[in-house]
């Protein structure tokens, strides 16, 4: 039997974002390959959060190295005693492949060069607009073997703005499995999160932070009320920006109709007790929520931008509109409440297309069939 290909796994954190349900379902299906072909640790820069603990519930070892939340003195003297981690971790585990996720996740990936000889990987998620963040990911990029992008157009991003040689990039595009969904009917969702039986729920599940547009639905809704003022708008999920957001809420005077629920893990319920789902980002990659709604069968609105348009069609499987339109997102909102007809038919080819296009087993055959040619010497 080959010796198994030992891979580290670096991540900025372990809470439940769509980034880091990936890197459950990747971590979980490398320690579960039946030929036994892997090995794999995670390793979380910040605080230990749910997905660590469903990691370890699956016996994946995670370690923390308790990096900080804020930017400031104290998170630079934690990053010099978290490298300094990272080195005594490398030296003791001697991984054959570390895999960096999100930026800082991508930067320590980057850094372990320096104490290694392993094949280092980042992945790229999301079209970024941080001119920081690109400078950083520019210069760093050297330290780099292979670039993996969850989308065409993020690799058409990153090729000219990180100066990638198009031979150290690749595209695996993010998959889901979709029977975790349509379990529940939505009388059956709403009786069990106590949501109102007969309001129209349009939802957003996202951190709450400017990239997400939040802001952008909050200003729509006040369009949409004027006509449907039994409308109700769900925010789920935590952020740096919840307090301004609620804040916004009340400046507009829509506050009455918004219900920031916070954090909640079980999606698949969330998205059968609602009606619509809206995401007006101002820039993404591959967003996994999409994916989610798409397999929940839910009638989507989302920004065009970045990834998005590979994964849905306008007027086919979803609405899509011009980013930073507040009056566009309300007027496909308004399109799909009033057309029950065209609601279910996107939602049902949102559906078919998940099934046929973005399959879990097929994004995990794709990172073993890369891991296993590093393995053999093909990168």
């Amino acid at each position: 039997m080959e010796k198994p290909i030992k891979i580290l796994i670096i991540i900025t954190d372990t809470d439940l974002g769509g980034t880091e349900k990936i890197v459950f379902e990747l971590a979980r299906a490398l320690s579960q390959d039946i030929e036994k072909r892997f090995e794999v640790k995670v390793i979380a820069l910040k605080r230990r959060a749910r997905m660590a603990a469903r990691l370890e519930d699956e016996g994946i070892a995670v370690q923390s190295l308790d990096l900080g939340e804020e930017l400031g003195v104290c998170y630079l003297v934690r990053a010099l005693a978290a490298i300094w981690d990272l080195r005594s971790i490398l030296n003791s585990e001697k991984p054959d492949l570390v895999h960096g996720f999100l930026f800082q996740g991508n930067l320590f990936a980057r850094m372990s060069k320096f104490f290694t000889n392993a094949k280092i990987f980042s992945s790229l998620r999301v079209i970024d607009q941080g001119w920081f963040k690109i400078k950083v990911d520019g210069w760093t990029s050297f330290l780099t073997d292979l670039y993996l992008c969850v989308s065409d157009q993020v690799k058409l991003w990153a090729l000219p703005a990180l100066a990638v040689p198009q031979r150290k990039i690749i595209v695996i595009k993010n998959g889901i499995d979709p029977e975790a969904f349509l379990r529940l009917t939505k009388d059956e969702a709403r009786i069990k999160l106590g949501w109102p039986a007969l309001a129209t729920i349009i939802t957003t599940i996202a951190r709450l932070d400017r990239q997400k547009g939040v802001d952008l639905l909050i200003k729509s809704a006040s369009l949409v009320l004027r006509e449907r003022p039994d409308s109700i708008f769900l925010v789920v999920g935590d952020g740096p920006d919840k307090k301004a957001l609620v804040e916004l809420t009340r400046v507009i005077g829509v506050e009455k109709s918004f219900i920031f629920t916070g954090a909640i893990t079980d999606i698949p319920t969330v998205l059968a007790a609602s009606d619509i789902f809206a995401l007006p980002s101002r820039w993404e990659g591959m967003p996994n929520v999409i994916l989610e709604a798409m397999s929940g069968a839910k009638p989507i609105v989302a920004a065009r931008i970045g990834g998005v348009p590979e994964m849905l069609e306008d007027r086919r499987e979803a609405l899509l509109v011009p980013p930073e339109d507040v009056n566009a997102l309300a007027r496909a909102l308004l399109e799909l409440m009033n057309n029950p007809e065209l609601s279910q038919k996107i939602a049902n080819q949102a559906r078919k297309r998940v099934e046929k296009e973005f399959s879990l087993n097929e994004m995990i055959d794709n990172y073993k069939k890369l891991y296993l040619s590093f393995g053999k010497g093909k990168l």
